[in-house]
């Protein structure tokens, strides 16, 4: 008997992807083995359950799902539209107040990939929206947001942590809790490889409209590298299916547009050219995303990976990419998630092995120590 989880992974990805035929698709998704419950309820959680739906339908193979299943599947579609309907009406009223006062504004991630590359509001789910401005108007930028009622959400640090530490502000949170907005002045974790260049990326960003309001867009090069390194390194790839699809539809939005040395020049000054190749060949292969073979080789050639090194990463890289839960994977949890970013993110084999080997010692040490207070404690109460 086949692994349920393998079939479900086997659906979604015949479904999402450009180069499956006919035939492919109808054996992945008729298998008698496999529960359409289970596979939706897995794509709500990767946060593709719009997106799945649309393509059923695209597919012409609604017919073959169950009826309640597929109802279910339908409310969840429209329920997911109605909250990024929302979530669009107040980042009206957010950009509004920020271009207003004379703050350029760059629109990231979701909010811009449902718009204009998705160019439906109601497919790309969101979790909260990203903005970036000039680090000079970051204290504007928050007064601002202060004076619409967000609320600065400092459970997990503080304002000053997040100015010091991080790429971000702290999150602002609306005053009914339904959105969160995240001002950016950087778009990479300050640990993350070498710095990019912040100053290019403003000066190659492109007038747009979102929500109907006049900002500022990524170039579609920056805004590639931008959606690869974000799935690819502070998350490394775990639970980022919803983020190589991101990838493999902005390249069939913009293919005739791209400029393919511009998107290797900036992946080479931010020493992240492995993540990128990685991200290409997944969404390549498994999602069939037009990537041009001279690009791919390119990379290739820039970067040190043996051939079994590739597989492996190659593996990792997509069975994470379905993980909702890493604490239900102890391997993952405890090994290859570690392993993933030390083969993409460390200059040596050896120092790969090292951070490995520290991960899972700190672990290791932390759990003891969680199982050793826990018993202190259940000692205590029953004293």
């Amino acid at each position: 008997m086949t692994n349920p989880a393998i079939l479900e992974r086997r659906a979604l990805l015949s479904c999402l992807a450009a180069n499956r035929t006919p035939q492919q698709i109808h054996s992945d998704i008729t298998d008698p083995q496999l529960s359409w419950e289970k596979t939706l309820g897995v794509a709500c959680q990767l946060g593709i359950g719009p997106l799945l739906y649309v393509r059923l339908g695209e597919l012409g193979v609604r017919d073959k799902i169950p009826v309640a299943v597929l109802r279910q599947s339908k409310a969840r579609c429209f329920s997911s539209q109605a909250r990024n309907m929302k979530v669009y009406a107040e980042l009206k009223t957010v950009l509004e107040a920020l271009t207003g006062e004379g703050l350029p504004v760059i629109v990231l991630k979701g909010a811009v990939l449902a718009e204009l590359v998705y160019q439906h509001v109601g497919l790309r789910t969101m979790a909260d929206v990203d903005l970036l401005v000039d680090k000079k108007n970051l204290d504007k930028a928050g007064l601002i947001l202060e004076g619409l009622g967000y609320v600065a959400d400092e459970h997990h640090r503080d304002k000053h942590w997040y100015r010091e530490h991080h790429h971000h502000m702290v999150p602002y949170v609306s005053s009914d809790g339904s959105m969160t907005i995240e001002i950016h002045w950087h778009i990479i974790e300050r640990t993350a490889f070498n710095d990019l260049p912040i100053e290019e990326l403003w000066a190659h960003a492109r007038a747009v409209k979102i929500a109907s309001v006049p900002c500022l867009a990524l170039s579609v090069e920056h805004m590639l590298v931008h959606v690869g390194l974000h799935l690819s390194s502070p998350n490394r790839f775990q639970g980022q299916l919803r983020g190589l699809y991101d990838v493999a539809e902005l390249l069939r939005r913009y293919e005739d547009d791209l400029d393919w040395a511009e998107v290797c020049r900036i992946a080479a000054i931010a020493d992240a050219r492995k993540y990128l190749y990685v991200v290409l060949c997944l969404a390549c292969d498994a999602l069939g995303a037009p990537v041009p073979i001279a690009a791919i080789s390119q990379l290739r050639r820039e970067i040190s990976f043996l051939p079994f090194e590739e597989r492996l990463v190659m593996q990792l890289g997509l069975n994470a990419a379905f993980i909702i839960d890493v604490e239900e994977d102890s391997l993952y949890e405890w090994i290859l998630l570690d392993l993933l970013n030390g083969l993409l993110g460390c200059r040596t084999r050896r120092e790969a092995c090292q951070t490995v080997i520290t991960k899972i010692a700190q672990r290791a040490r932390l759990t003891m120590a969680t199982k050793w207070r826990r018993q202190v404690e259940s000692s205590a109460r029953r004293v």
